[in-house]
């Protein structure tokens, strides 16, 4: 007996069990899509409730496949698994086993681990160099524990159902996030700068953008990379938004007085530059070969804004940190600021500056 003929006797059998159930089954005339039957579940009355708040049928897209062997394997085609990924329709896999006295029935809901495992070949293939996704195709296994007898239907229903409501918003979420837990790419600029300190500055959001010779940007998903670039322009402006991170800034004077305040804590990192640079010394330290050992503080007032910010950079480039400094203590000789916790209360190592003197502006 020819594939076809036996397709269609498996695809028999499971329309004779949706008649049987009382579950609508439609069959697609023009299979351009893979799925072959489009089932409809009758919906459950809300006793009490408004006929305008009567929850609505539950519908499902069912790919049957047939088979009179032993082997419990198919293959599906790259397109299709995609589609079924990416359907806002809850999809289903449905295979028929004909080699014994009665059909058997094993079946596998389209969700989070065949999801994830069929964008993760597609990302490979796309790695690979693959265009032609209907001519590659990926294998879906069936076990024991995916048989579901005569209970298949009341099986699928259970399953859409419980999915967090609506299935679509639901399912979407997952797919446009699964694959980036550890980043969404790569970025390279090829960058035109005059010393160590601009870039230091971008990193601190002093800067509002930088000019780059060149921008590029791959996606990594899977931890697998693009096979090109997403985004590849020349001659470009890059605006950076440094994200500071809550902290306290604890502010203690000679005369054993002091002050906490909220703070953000901004990093910036030398290393984010490649070849050898060098930060010119502090202002004020004449002759002195090579950076200042000493940290500098550099008070600063925004147009229309009451107090500063206290902006603390090591001259080695390998720390800068930026805070807020109340009002009332600007033009006090002799602080002491240190950061003593993050936003989740543990130290901050490192960071403490001693010696420091604080001017007003």
């Amino acid at each position: 007996m020819d594939s076809q003929m036996i397709g269609r006797r498996g695809e028999k059998r499971f329309d004779l069990m949706c008649s049987d159930a009382g579950v609508t089954c439609n069959r697609s005339i023009e299979d351009d899509y893979g799925w072959d039957k489009l089932i409809e579940f009758p919906a459950r009355l809300v006793p009490f409730a408004s006929i305008d708040m009567q929850p609505g049928h539950v519908v499902a897209a069912v790919q049957v496949k047939t088979t009179t062997g032993s082997s419990r394997t198919v293959s599906i085609s790259l397109s299709n698994a995609l589609r079924y990924a990416k359907s806002d329709i809850p999809q289903f896999v449905v295979l028929v086993t004909l080699d014994g006295a009665e059909p058997r029935y094993f079946a596998r809901h389209v969700w989070s681990v065949l999801i994830a495992d069929w964008l993760k070949a597609a990302r490979q293939a796309d790695a690979n160099g693959v265009t032609a996704t209907h001519q590659s195709s990926v294998s879906l296994g069936f076990s024991l524990q995916d048989e579901r007898g005569p209970g298949l239907l009341d099986w699928i229903r259970a399953e859409v159902e419980a999915v967090p409501a609506p299935y679509a918003t639901a399912k979407r979420r997952f797919v446009d996030t699964v694959g980036f837990e550890h980043g969404f790419g790569t970025a390279h600029m090829t960058l035109t700068l005059r010393n160590v300190d601009e870039m230091i500055d971008i990193q601190l959001g002093l800067r509002p953008h930088v000019d780059a010779k060149r921008f590029t940007y791959t996606s990594e998903r899977f931890g697998i990379r693009a096979r090109r670039p997403e985004i590849d322009e020349s001659d470009v402006q890059v605006h950076l938004t440094p994200e500071g991170r809550r902290c306290t800034l604890r502010l203690e004077f000679h005369n054993g007085e002091g002050l906490t305040v909220p703070a953000r804590l901004y990093s910036a990192r030398r290393w984010l530059l490649r070849g050898p640079s060098r930060v010119p010394p502090a202002r004020g330290d004449r002759g002195a070969e090579g950076p200042d050992p000493r940290p500098r503080i550099v008070p600063t007032r925004r147009h229309g804004e009451a107090g500063g910010d206290l902006r603390l950079r090591d001259p080695d480039g390998e720390q800068a940190r930026r805070g807020r400094l109340d009002p009332r203590e600007r033009g006090r000789a002799g602080p002491r600021p240190r950061f003593d916790h993050d936003e989740a209360g543990r130290p901050e190592r490192g960071v403490g500056v001693a010696g420091a003197r604080h001017k007003r502006d």
